[in-house]
């Protein structure tokens, strides 16, 4: 009876020790699936990125980055492209009353009004005086005006200077021309507005030996 018995704890101690290992060897068993599908998702999402990496950079490289275009010769005062000789054209500045009549407007090319006390004057920049018509009113200088159109490299024409500025003779004669110490090139109405013409002023620089040429 007590053999019986011994059997049967031995049978049942067996189950369960088979029952235990059984189990263990599943869970080990699914914990190895488990780990080796994340590893093959893990493979394949850095697989994904990778690709789109690539196609990215491929789509960058693909697409060249814009050159600025600069052009070679260009006008000093607008910065538009223009031919060598032209590119090498000093302007004339004329400084202008806006208490008269005014003409040759139109063919400026850089605009500077200036405040006075009694009223505006302005400084007319152009490099195809020339082929103006009708210029001025033409008014008196002062320093900061000439200082100005000296800037830009610019041939100074005014009728007079109401400043205490002494011009050096040679600001005169390269970049200042003073209509009313020179006499033939320019024209007054009314006995008041002092007035000229491309063709005047043209042979007037052109007479007075002063460089047409810029300096760069």
């Amino acid at each position: 009876m007590n053999s019986e018995k011994s059997s049967n704890y031995g049978k049942i101690i067996a189950f369960f020790l088979i029952a235990s290992i059984l189990l263990c060897t599943f869970g080990f068993a699914a914990e190895g699936w488990q780990s080796i599908t994340d590893d093959d998702e893990n493979d394949s999402l850095q697989s994904n990125d990778n690709e789109s990496d690539e196609i990215e950079n491929d789509n960058t490289e693909s697409v060249p980055e814009p050159e600025p275009y600069v052009p070679k010769y260009f006008n000093v005062l607008t910065g538009v492209e223009v031919d060598e000789l032209s590119s090498k054209i000093r302007p004339a500045c004329f400084v202008f009353s806006t208490d008269a009549p005014t003409y040759g407007i139109h063919g400026a090319e850089l605009l500077i009004e200036i405040p006075t006390e009694a009223y505006s004057r302005m400084l007319v920049f152009t490099s195809s005086y020339s082929d103006l018509g009708k210029i001025g009113s033409l008014s008196p200088t002062r320093g900061y005006i000439s200082n100005l159109a000296k800037y830009f490299d610019g041939i100074l024409v005014s009728c007079g200077c109401d400043d205490t500025v002494d011009y050096s003779s040679e600001d005169v004669g390269k970049s200042y021309f003073d209509l009313s110490l020179i006499s033939g090139y320019h024209y007054t109405e009314f006995n008041k507005f002092a007035y000229t013409n491309g063709a005047l002023i043209s042979a007037g620089i052109a007479n007075a030996n002063i460089g047409t040429a810029t300096n760069s």
